[in-house]
């Protein structure tokens, strides 16, 4: 039986963070009420994480950080390297506010060809509700973009979630993309039920909530990637 190729596939990796995002899975009640919730940060061990690689063989690997942030893996480094040595592309999404100046220098060795880097930014003005730093997110795309051969054909990105409280900087953050030379992705805020939070999140409404709700309905059938909510 031929073995079926996918093109890309997403892991998560585990599910620890260095921000607190009122909207992420961990700020729900039934994670929060859980007991046993400490399990959820258990981390994929890396032995049968490559295991599973080489039995999917993928061409892409995306860690987009569904309830984690995937550069805090504690093999994350050999984990770009092994990809690297099997070339398999990485999407990242990162916060970008976490790791040293060489952690992010060791990045730019380590990632594969053909990988993209998307990194938040919320505000560049302010950080209301993750706390993220922009001054050490920049600091790290300009490591990145230092360090990378440019015939490996690495894209870095910002990466913006677009809410009401955050419209104010859309053109403060195109100036910035522009300064970097980097691109601009940008996506809705996602549906999502208020009742399943903990804490008052009514700031984050988006416009166009309705309009999302509809289109997350719609089932893709046919196709040959894989994406999950990256529950360990």
């Amino acid at each position: 039986m031929k073995q079926q190729i996918y093109h890309s596939i997403e892991i998560g990796l585990h599910s620890k963070c260095n921000l607190h995002c009122p909207l992420c899975t961990r700020s729900k009640k039934f994670f929060l009420d859980n007991k046993d919730h400490r399990k959820f940060n258990n981390e994929l061990d890396f032995e049968d994480l490559k295991n599973a690689i080489l039995t999917i063989k993928p061409q892409e690997l995306k860690l987009v950080g569904a309830i984690c942030e995937p550069t805090m893996y504690y093999k994350f480094i050999e984990l770009l390297e092994f990809c690297k040595e099997q070339n398999i592309s990485i999407w990242l999404s990162t916060n970008g506010s976490y790791g040293s100046e060489k952690f992010w220098e060791r990045v730019t060795q380590a990632i594969p060809k053909n990988s993209v880097l998307n990194f938040d930014i919320d505000h560049t003005q302010k950080q209301l509700y993750r706390k993220s730093n922009t001054e050490k997110i920049i600091r790290n795309i300009k490591i990145v973009q230092k360090g990378i051969n440019p015939e490996d054909s690495i894209r870095i990105e910002a990466l913006r979630i677009e809410f009401n409280w955050n419209k104010d900087d859309e053109k403060n953050l195109e100036e910035l993309t522009k300064d970097l030379g980097i691109g601009l992705y940008k996506i809705p805020c996602y549906d999502y039920n208020p009742n399943e939070f903990k804490e008052d999140i009514s700031f984050w409404d988006h416009p166009k909530k309705l309009y999302y709700q509809k289109i997350n309905k719609l089932k893709i059938l046919n196709t040959k990637e894989i994406n999950c909510e990256a529950l360990t």
